[in-house]
């Protein structure tokens, strides 16, 4: 495990003075707390950040529910979770997380590994409404791929393009 030194969130300049963040109005909020593609180290520091995140949920009267959890490569390390939140500390809350995080300490993963800053992200999913449409406006076309793979890209229809008629 990972010695843990020194916590500091880094959050855009945007993020920096609080009475210039945007208000969260809605009261259902989802976020995203994800290591990226970053390494096993980074997977770690996503679960201990979940762990003291939903402390301060708690404390500030924030509901929460995991909606999507995605495990790591070892025990105790998550990869990604999306969580719901709700509560009227919500705002306040992400406006102390939200952004990258930096967590530093030595891996215990790789013993002589010399690096020491592990960056995970905490980021605010915009609300998707949902979309309908007749699926005999989509057209559908083989068409040859582009790329490497020889002869059998010259010959063989090897990609699906879908439109969508009434935008084009």
């Amino acid at each position: 495990m990972l010695q843990t030194t020194e916590f500091v969130i880094k959050q855009p300049d945007s993020f920096r003075n609080l009475s210039g963040l945007p208000k969260i109005k809605k009261m259902n909020t989802i976020i995203q707390i994800t290591s990226g593609r970053g390494p096993l180290e980074c997977q770690w520091v996503v679960a201990k950040v979940l762990k003291v995140f939903l402390e301060e949920a708690v404390q500030a009267a924030v509901q929460y529910e995991i909606i999507h959890r995605e495990n790591g490569d070892e025990n105790f390390t998550l990869k990604s979770v999306t969580l719901l939140l709700s509560g009227k500390g919500t705002g306040e809350l992400l406006s102390r997380w939200l952004g990258s995080v930096c967590w530093t300490g030595r891996s215990t993963f790789r013993k002589l590994h010399k690096r020491s800053n592990w960056y995970i992200g905490i980021f605010r999913l915009e609300e998707v409404s949902e979309i309908h449409f007749q699926e005999k406006n989509i057209r559908f076309q083989t068409v040859r791929s582009q790329g490497s793979g020889g002869q059998n890209v010259n010959k063989v229809n090897t990609a699906v393009r879908a439109t969508y008629e009434p935008t084009g």
